[in-house]
């Protein structure tokens, strides 16, 4: 299912499983949140879903997620990096800021158990 709005305090969310898409403007501006985990399952990653979540700093995001849309991660001062699945087929345009997230990865599951680093060792640089 979407999930449409988050309405909780926490500053670690975990989004549960049955969660395919993580809606318009879901999260915007929750500026408590610290870290998300997003379930395997999820597809796709809509527009401004994260904007302006200023103390978010790890987002973890599964090798099911196929599309991140427009602006989904910006004005995320504290998101300084981000591990992007191998099997992303669109990133639309500031998805990201370019200027605060610092490292943009492609991983593979494969890659992390090989090298049994943790994922930020394991980033490779991307121009994106």
């Amino acid at each position: 299912g979407i999930l449409e709005k988050y309405r909780g305090k926490e500053r670690d969310v975990i989004i549960p499983d049955g969660v395919t898409s993580i809606g318009v403007e879901s999260f915007r501006g929750c500026k408590r949140i610290k870290t998300v985990t997003i379930p395997d399952g999820v597809i796709d990653i809509d527009s401004c879903a994260f904007a302006e979540c200023t103390n978010l700093q790890h987002v973890t995001i599964p090798m099911s997620v196929r599309n991140i849309s427009l602006y989904s991660f910006a004005f995320c001062d504290k998101l300084n990096d981000i591990v992007i699945p191998e099997g992303i087929v669109e990133i639309k345009k500031g998805a990201f800021d370019k200027e605060k997230v610092k490292i943009v990865g492609i991983i593979t599951a494969r890659t992390i158990k090989k090298t049994k680093k943790s994922i930020t060792e394991v980033f490779l640089e991307r121009d994106s």
